[in-house]
């Protein structure tokens, strides 16, 4: 005979199921806001969760609605939690919180870093980042399908991941801060025109593109806003220009995928990056490595588009294995067919032209710091370790290591 479950039971089956992919924790409050449960261990670090009550007023506001929704509560450190309630005759019995969470690396060092500013003893350091590597890291997209399963589980009620929303403390409109109505220089007179030629130069792979560069400088030092930390002033100002110059690239002529994989390594490295010299010294190779990437494109435009296709497909897929038979199956070609044509066309064997962009992607893996030389041989599809070695200093005359240390 068939039985429904009952809610707890749908609950617990829920929480199950995520628990077996991350190691996240459950909290239930009642109406009042009395925590009644949680599988956490409530030490020193863990107990610091009761500060949640202090956002009771927006979880109340993201509930008082005619149809409240999931959404994910945003700690006043960072933290990230999947909250929804239950309901009993529109009455509000229990409100379940699933956390705490990372959306990503990058959200996870803001977190520590944010913590670790505080005054705290060595000891205490220790322990709290002891904890926080405990602490999962779920992707976004995947956060918003378990809210959408987790509304579901409560009411039976199908909603999409558009109707879930992102909550936290209320941040003041900027145009009330005192700060605002202090600036000096309100002008931006001449920004948007130097802007718009620096794009323009991208976009057609002009190399001139440092006169531009300097002379916007001179009409604005970026974003203007205090954030009382000028290495983060500047990885902010940098990351404007990497969005802005990518599109421009793709824009260009270059294949949205290669510039997308660029666009996150890039990203990624300027997060991680120590001091305004690497900051600056990013910023050059950015900019050299994406106009090359334009001229190179459209100096492809005298090859043939099935070659042109090989070559997108080798730059996008750079750490994935690739072989001649792969790449003349997707061209209708046979091997020895496809290998002399694509010689012919580009200048150099299949071989050739795979070493040189994955040595070209390694270069760029290995301004951050973070990324071990382990991953770097991973992300260029290298299974070898020597064979990755021999062909690094092959081309740049330097080991990994060695190109890693060299002076910025």
């Amino acid at each position: 005979m068939e039985t429904t479950l009952e809610l707890s039971d749908r609950l617990h089956l829920f929480y199950g199921m995520i628990r077996t992919a991350y190691p996240i924790n459950l909290w239930t409050y009642d109406g009042s806001f009395q925590l009644i449960y949680t599988d956490a261990a409530l030490s020193e670090f863990g107990s610091d969760i009761v500060m949640l009550l202090s956002l009771k007023d927006v979880i109340r506001s993201q509930l008082n609605c005619e149809n409240p929704k999931p959404f994910l509560l945003e700690t006043t450190y960072g933290f990230l939690y999947l909250t929804a309630a239950e309901f009993t005759h529109d009455d509000l019995r229990r409100i379940y919180l699933f956390g705490p969470l990372y959306t990503g690396s990058a959200s996870a060092l803001r977190v520590q870093q944010r913590l670790l500013s505080l005054d705290l003893s060595i000891s205490q350091r220790r322990y709290i980042l002891s904890e926080l590597e405990k602490i999962p890291v779920i992707p976004y997209s995947t956060l918003l399908q378990y809210a959408v399963m987790l509304h579901f589980v409560l009411t039976s009620e199908t909603i999409h991941s558009s109707d879930i929303r992102l909550a936290g403390e209320e941040v003041p409109d900027p145009r009330s801060l005192d700060v605002y109505h202090k600036k000096k220089n309100t002008s931006h007179r001449g920004v948007w025109e130097m802007e718009q030629q620096l794009i323009r130069m991208i976009r057609e792979g002009n190399p001139a593109y440092t006169q531009a560069m300097s002379q916007s400088l001179k009409l604005s030092s970026g974003v203007r806003a205090d954030f009382g930390d000028p290495i983060r002033h500047a990885k902010n100002n940098l990351l404007v220009l990497l969005t802005l110059s990518t599109r421009a690239a793709i824009e260009g002529g270059v294949p949205p995928d290669i510039i997308y994989n660029l666009n996150d390594s890039y990203a990624e490295t300027i997060e991680h990056a120590p001091s305004m010299t690497a900051l600056m010294t990013i910023s050059t190779q950015l900019m050299e490595e994406l106009i090359g990437k334009v001229q190179e494109f459209r100096n492809k435009k005298g090859i043939s588009s099935t070659i042109q296709a090989a070559c997108h497909y080798i730059d996008a897929h750079l750490s994935d294995p690739i072989t001649i038979h792969q790449l003349s199956f997707q061209a209708g070609y046979a091997d020895y067919y496809f290998s002399q044509k694509f010689k012919k066309e580009t200048g150099m064997s299949v071989s050739e032209y795979l070493a040189e962009k994955r040595i070209e992607r390694a270069k760029v893996l290995l301004r951050d710091p973070s990324v071990t030389l382990d991953d770097v041989q991973d992300k260029i599809g290298m299974a070898s370790r020597s064979r990755f070695y021999e062909l690094f200093k092959e081309k740049t005359g330097m080991t990994p290591a060695e190109y890693r240390n060299r002076p910025l």
